[in-house]
């Protein structure tokens, strides 16, 4: 004769082994699952898509543009002039306070000649990393010009250095 206590044990019983069969292999899944997203998804210093360094000689930097704005004009196939920042006239410097000129000895101190970032912001042009607060009527977004950070003659020399290294990956390729 079967007690009903046995049963009840009995059911109890297979009822955890079912639902511990059931559970194992979806842990499992979502176990594997994850592993494989962290493989896939590397938020690391390692991806270079999240951590871009810019390259000083594979890069121009562009400041108070709008992305929007060059991403149309290029995909309509047009053309964008590079423009420097302006070099200083030794009176301009002289009026910054970069040069000192010394009337009784009739010498010249030169202290610290301006970078291409010191002289953009001398200037007023917007170095920050933000992008420029769009108004309706501002004309100088509408131009094909792209202001740089660079002085002219180490902005020719990286577009020439940018221009090598594209055409090189096209002959590769």
């Amino acid at each position: 004769m079967i007690s009903t206590e046995n049963v009840s044990e009995r059911t109890e019983a297979t009822e955890d082994s079912a639902s511990i069969e059931t559970k194992a292999p979806q842990r499992f899944f979502f176990e594997s699952l994850d592993s494989i997203r962290r493989r896939l998804l590397d938020l690391t210093g390692r991806n270079s898509l999240l951590n871009y360094n810019h390259p000083k000689g594979r890069c121009v930097r562009l400041i108070d543009e709008l992305p929007n704005q060059i991403f149309d004009v290029l995909s309509n196939d047009g053309k964008f002039i590079f423009i420097p920042v302006p070099e200083p006239t030794e009176e301009e410097l002289v009026e910054a306070g970069y040069i000192k000129f010394d009337a009784q000895k009739k010498e010249k101190t030169i202290q610290d000649y301006p970078t291409a970032e010191q002289w953009a912001k001398h200037l007023g042009l917007d170095t920050s990393y933000e992008l420029p607060i769009v108004t309706g009527d501002e004309v100088k977004h509408q131009d094909t010009n792209l202001q740089t950070l660079l002085y002219a003659p180490e902005l020719e020399s990286r577009l020439r250095n940018i221009r090598n290294i594209a055409e090189s990956s096209i002959e590769e390729s």
